[in-house]
């Protein structure tokens, strides 16, 4: 997500309820990573988590790359899932 052309700087009026509701929630999304990551710089830190309903998202920021924030995506019950049904 490209947090300052995506939502920040969005000038479309949107009347569809569903683009409204992906509006909304690219929103939400950008406005809790742009709170960690603020976390992460204030503390120094180069590793940090965000929960999200049932996802997990591991982030992660490059002392030489302040302006990249790399993720990894985590779903643990989905993950799981998949897990055992590989094992039988």
């Amino acid at each position: 997500i490209n947090i300052p052309e995506d939502v920040i700087n969005w000038i479309t009026i949107l009347t569809n309820l569903e683009d409204k509701f992906v509006y909304h929630f690219e929103w939400l999304i950008a406005a809790a990573l742009t709170q960690t990551y603020a976390c992460v710089v204030e503390n120094g830190l180069e590793y940090s988590k965000l929960v999200i309903g049932e996802a997990d998202v591991f982030l992660r920021l490059k002392e030489n790359e302040p302006h990249m924030l790399y993720y990894h995506l985590a779903e643990p019950n989905i993950e799981a899932e998949a897990q055992s049904d590989a094992d039988i």
